[in-house]
């Protein structure tokens, strides 16, 4: 039998770290985001404003199987006040916006249907101090979203895709030929040109992991990144305290694992492009990225610094290139048409606040629909 009950304190919250992260090992769910460093530091950054913890333990047999990483705050829909129920790494302020991908529920291998089950149960008919359950950034072949929608509760409507992200990614293969030979025609023209060229300079792709040199080179990652950034007249993530200091804490705890790691390429002695990258269960997630702004034009220093970085991670047998969420349009497609979907869902139950709330959306997506017949 597995019984569920609710974390609500800092101090309980901390009495997990030991647990968590080998639930996290055993489970499908397996990605950086939900890892106890990741979702402790954002609680510590973003965890005020309202927000309340809410995390859910499923038990069985005295051991821990099931963690829904969840937190309470208020969210106003049309007018009307709900309490939201959502994941602890969502929810920031745009600036703020850590982007946390493939949040989920971290539940042992093969008790998904089991945990899910009587999470909801808890949710619905123990925990109703709640108007909507708000799951986002989801791998969409998750194992635990189908167990939602087969764990439905009586009471509850029915869930609704709510977004919908395509993540790029790139399988990489045994060795740089091979991958390189993958690429289209433009792209590898512009490799061999852009490789040409450096080597008639000292080209130098510097790879940081240790502690001792993490300072100086983050700091020269996000002039890098405000530099993109300028001449389109905006500041960049960085000019975020809270973005700036989630990433600041988050390393100190992550670097002695190898999770982080920033690559710097450098041209005649100068920094021209940087990428800050997450490895994680054998995949490199790319996750910032700076330019200089001003450098050689013949040069293309952001598809220079990914070609180079792409080579090391295949040399040192990662499996993955993942590039999280691509806007259409976007850079990431030249070097994949692989994507995921990174989705969103919504959970309600049913009740007098709910049926005001789906007219509401009704109305408000028709006159959508008819600005643009008009338009």
């Amino acid at each position: 039998m597995i019984s569920i009950r609710k974390i609500t304190t800092q101090a309980e919250f901390e009495s997990l770290e030991c647990v968590w992260n080998p639930l996290l090992e055993s489970s499908s769910s397996r990605a950086l985001s939900l890892t106890w460093e990741w979702q402790s530091t954002w609680w510590q950054v973003f965890g005020n404003g309202g927000r309340e913890l809410n995390i859910l333990i499923a038990t069985q047999n005295s051991q821990i199987v099931g963690v829904a990483p969840l937190l309470r705050r208020t969210a106003p829909h049309y007018g009307l006040p709900f309490t939201r129920l959502e994941f602890i790494g969502a929810g920031e302020d745009e600036a703020d916006e850590i982007c946390s991908e493939y949040l989920d529920f971290i539940i042992k291998q093969g008790l998904e249907t089991e945990v899910v089950s009587a999470f909801l149960a808890y949710l619905y008919e123990v925990d109703t101090s709640w108007d909507e359950i708000s799951l986002d950034a989801v791998h969409s072949e998750s194992v635990n979203l189908k167990a939602i929608e087969e764990s439905r509760p009586r009471n509850a409507t029915p869930h609704q895709i709510v977004s919908i992200a395509k993540g790029a990614f790139i399988t990489l293969p045994a060795s740089y030929q091979e991958y390189f030979s993958r690429l289209g025609s433009n792209m590898r023209r512009d490799i061999r040109r852009d490789r040409r060229n450096v080597e008639l300079e000292s080209a130098e792709l510097r790879i940081v992991e240790s502690e001792q040199d993490f300072e100086s080179n983050f700091r020269i990652l996000i002039d890098l990144h405000e530099a993109r950034w300028r001449p389109l007249g905006q500041p960049g993530a960085f000019a975020s305290e809270k973005f700036t200091r989630f990433h600041h804490l988050l390393a100190s705890r992550i670097l002695n694992k190898g999770w982080i790691k920033l690559f710097i390429l450098f041209v005649a002695g100068k920094p021209i492009a940087g990428l800050m990258v997450f490895a994680f269960d054998n995949k490199l997630l790319i996750y910032q990225s700076g330019l200089a702004e001003s450098h050689s034009p013949a040069l293309h220093p952001g598809t220079l610094i990914r070609d180079m970085s792409i080579e090391w991670a295949i040399r040192n047998g990662f499996s993955e290139w993942d590039m999280f969420r691509s806007r259409p349009g976007s850079y990431k497609i030249r070097w994949s048409s692989h994507t995921r979907d990174i989705v969103g869902i919504r959970l309600a139950r049913s009740q007098s606040k709910e049926a005001i709330y789906a007219a509401a959306a009704r109305v408000v997506d028709g006159l959508r629909h008819l600005r643009r017949a008009l338009g």
